[in-house]
C-alpha cells in the first residue's frame, strides 16, 4: 500500500534529513499522497494514474500563485 511506503520512506531515509525539507515533506505527504490511493497496492497503480494524479496538483499550486 502507498501508505506502507510512505511510512517506510519517512521511518528510513527522511528522519536523516534536516528539519526544514523533513517537515515539507510531511506536509507534502499529508496534503497529496496519505490521502490518495491509500487503499491501493503501490505497484498498481499505472503510470497514465500517477500523471493525472500530479496534474492534478500542479493545477492546485497554481491556484495558490
Amino acid at each position: 500500500m502507498l501508505n506502507d511506503s510512505l511510512n517506510f520512506w519517512f521511518e528510513n531515509k527522511v528522519i536523516h534529513v534536516k528539519e526544514a525539507p523533513r517537515v515539507l515533506y510531511q506536509s507534502f505527504a499529508n496534503n497529496y499522497l496519505y490521502p490518495t490511493f491509500s487503499d491501493v497496492d503501490v505497484e498498481r497503480v499505472i503510470a497514465r494514474e500517477w500523471i493525472q494524479w500530479f496534474n492534478v496538483i500542479t493545477d492546485k499550486q497554481k491556484q495558490l500563485i
